[in-house]
C-alpha cells in the first residue's frame, strides 16, 4: 500500500513537472531605460590656512617623555624559561601500554592457538573423480 502511493506521487510530480516546463510564459514588458542622472560639479576646495614659520614649530614641540626606569637587579639574570620535552623523572606507565597487537605489554606469553584445519588437496583438471563413499 505504502509503496503504491509512493508510485503514484512520483508520477503526479512528473506530470506536474513536465506541463511546468511547456506551459506559455506570460507576455514580457520591456521597461524604458532611465534618463542618465547628471551629476552635479565637485563642490570647491577650501583653501588650507597659511604654513606657520619653522620657529614657531619647534617652540611649540611636546617635551619628549623621560626613559623608563631599569628592571631589578634580581630580574636583569633571570635564567631562560626551560622549554625542552624532556621529563625530570622516569615517565610512569599508566595502565595500558602502546602495542602492537593492541594487548598490554608483559601480560605474559600468548596463549595457544588452535591448529589450522586441514583441507583436503584440490583435484588436479583432467584428473578421475573420486568414488562417492559407500553408505
Amino acid at each position: 500500500m505504502l509503496r503504491s502511493w509512493a508510485y503514484i506521487l512520483m508520477v503526479v510530480a512528473t506530470l506536474l513537472g513536465v506541463v511546468a516546463l511547456l506551459w506559455p510564459l506570460p507576455e514580457q514588458q520591456a521597461l524604458p531605460e532611465p534618463a542618465p542622472v547628471a551629476k552635479a560639479a565637485p563642490a570647491a576646495k577650501a583653501e588650507a590656512p597659511a604654513k606657520a614659520g619653522k620657529g614657531a614649530a619647534a617652540k611649540a614641540a611636546a617635551p619628549k617623555p623621560p626613559e623608563p626606569k631599569p628592571p631589578a637587579p634580581a630580574l636583569q639574570h633571570m635564567p631562560a624559561p626551560n622549554t625542552t620535552t624532556r621529563r625530570s623523572g622516569p615517565q610512569l606507565q599508566n595502565g595500558m601500554g602502546p602495542n602492537m597487537f593492541g594487548r598490554p605489554a608483559g601480560e605474559g606469553p600468548e596463549p595457544p592457538r588452535p591448529p589450522a584445519p586441514v583441507l583436503p588437496p584440490r583435484p588436479q583438471p583432467g584428473a578421475a573423480k573420486p568414488a562417492a563413499p559407500a553408505k
